[in-house]
């Protein structure tokens, strides 16, 4: 699992909130790099508006991330 957080931090995100979004998502992942976090479990992890996930996750879902 603490693989998916080294590549978390080093990833090229659009900024910090994105890239610490994209971290709490990797700690959520499982060995297949799948993870199903609620909007308000990510909006708590992150501190973090629910809107403001939404969008984040919206810019990582561009080259980053699949939400399927």
């Amino acid at each position: 699992m603490f693989h998916h957080i080294t590549w978390a931090m080093k990833a090229d995100t659009p900024d910090a909130l994105s890239r610490w979004l994209l971290v709490i998502l990797a700690d959520h992942s499982n060995d297949t790099h799948i993870c199903w976090p609620s909007i308000a479990t990510l909006a708590r992890r992150t501190g973090m508006h629910n809107a403001t996930v939404c969008r984040k996750l919206s810019l990582l879902e561009l080259s980053l991330i699949h939400i399927s």
